[in-house]
């Protein structure tokens, strides 16, 4: 009688077992299934349904997947069902604001003659955009709380704010690309920089959930590039800063939830060649649009790439000697190639000034290497400058070789007096960031 009952419990067992299994296979295929809705709508043919209606159809579907994830919840008692319902009303969010933000286009903008009729969307009147507008963020923000209430309780209030406020650069009435460019940097930054700083310590937001939650915060910056690339003009400093964005995750992003350690250092060596990439992107234009592409010396041109990579040193992962070599190393090359190539005094003065320092990093690491090469590059820019002033008439050269000996000397004697104090402030402040 024993073993038959013991039987009859491990086969009791294994079948609550089958079941559970089988209701996490039901749950994902209808995840599939739901998530393959939006894609639907935005591609069908609606016949005659205006926009307006259209759209309405849709913040129903959202509110009814919203609802029936709450009715699991509070009714049927069954977490798992309800918080992948609510996920999925979260994620299909920024779709909402993309239809909104082309309406408002519609009545602000020229459509491009490129984008396929089922991307296109027309409000008939401002006072039904502005009806459809509100009822959508009245509908759209409780259902986001909800979400992340249920997902990840402790920041609930916080994701909300965030990610609602990403979604709304969605609905921004442009798309000229150096203003989404820059709509969407600040964005990112926006959320990458409360992530680091308040998501990333919270115990609720480091689990599987918690990080889903996290990175949906970055999806209305996605979709708001991926609109422009695919849809509009993607000149060269949209794709720039596109890189420099890419730059941020590989160097900030990912390895913060990249466990292996190995792998966290090599995405932050990706993040700064992408960062360099769209480095190059973005120089030229820039000392175009002021004017100055052909009046700067060239020695300029390549000192970005050396302060990104310095910049770069103060959050990497047990390599913030190799980048500040690598920035150094890029001083001197465009300091040496100057110095041989350039006959123009201008030219000898930058190269005397960013040989400077380079000696003080080679004194302050106690690298000989690092000193000698800033010790050479500072007397051949001293002697080259000197070479070519004297043949001037003009009193300018010699005025700014006094005003940079001065404030060399200057700037000393406050050390000198003060040195415990500023070194005491720098190290406070780059404890308060968090910089290595």
């Amino acid at each position: 009688m024993e073993t038959a009952a013991i039987e009859t419990f491990k086969g009791q067992e294994q079948g609550q077992k089958r079941f559970v299994s089988l209701s996490g296979l039901l749950r994902f295929l209808g995840t599939m299934i739901l998530l393959s809705s939006p894609a639907i709508f935005m591609l069908q043919q609606w016949g005659e349904m205006n926009h307006i209606a259209r759209y309405l159809s849709f913040l129903g579907l959202t509110g009814l997947i919203a609802s029936t994830g709450f009715f699991c919840a509070m009714k049927l008692k069954e977490t798992k069902g309800a918080r992948t319902l609510l996920g999925i009303s979260a994620a299909v969010l920024p779709v909402h604001f993309l239809q909104i933000g082309a309406l408002i286009y519609s009545r602000v903008g020229d459509t491009a003659p490129n984008i396929p009729e089922y991307f296109i969307w027309r409000a008939p009147s401002a006072g039904s955009l502005i009806v459809v507008t509100a009822a959508a963020l009245c509908t759209l923000i409780p259902i986001a709380f909800i979400s992340f209430s249920a997902l990840a309780r402790a920041g609930a209030r916080e994701l909300t704010a965030v990610y609602i406020a990403g979604c709304l650069f969605l609905l921004i009435p442009t798309r000229d690309p150096l203003l989404i460019a820059s709509a969407g940097a600040a964005a990112f930054a926006v959320v990458s920089t409360l992530d680091a700083m308040r998501f990333r310590d919270e115990a609720g937001l480091r689990t599987f959930e918690g990080h889903l939650c996290r990175l949906l915060c970055y999806m209305p910056v996605v979709m708001l590039f991926a609109r422009q690339v695919y849809l509009y003009d993607a000149n060269q400093t949209f794709q720039g800063m596109m890189l420099m964005i890419g730059s941020a995750l590989f160097f900030l992003t990912f390895p913060m939830v990249i466990k292996d350690r190995a792998a966290a250092i090599l995405s932050q060596f990706v993040g700064l060649v992408i960062g360099w990439a769209g480095l190059g992107l973005l120089v030229s234009p820039a000392l175009e649009a002021f004017g100055l592409g052909t009046t700067l010396p060239n020695i300029l041109h390549m000192l970005p790439y050396a302060v990104f990579a310095y910049a770069l040193s103060f959050k990497a992962i047990d390599m913030q000697s190799f980048y500040r070599k690598i920035a150094l190393g890029i001083a001197a090359f465009a300091v040496i190639g100057e110095l041989v190539d350039s006959t123009s005094l201008t030219s000898m003065g930058v190269c005397l000034v960013l040989s400077m320092p380079i000696i003080i990093h080679g004194y302050q690491t106690q690298s000989r290497l690092t000193f000698a090469v800033g010790s050479l590059c500072f007397l051949g820019a001293l002697v080259d400058f000197v070479r070519f002033a004297i043949p001037f008439a003009s009193i300018s050269p010699w005025v700014v070789m006094a005003v940079i000996g001065l404030a060399t000397v200057v700037i000393s004697s406050y050390l000198e007096r003060d040195g415990a104090r500023v070194s005491g402030a720098f190290l406070n402040l780059r404890r308060r960031f968090g910089l290595n």
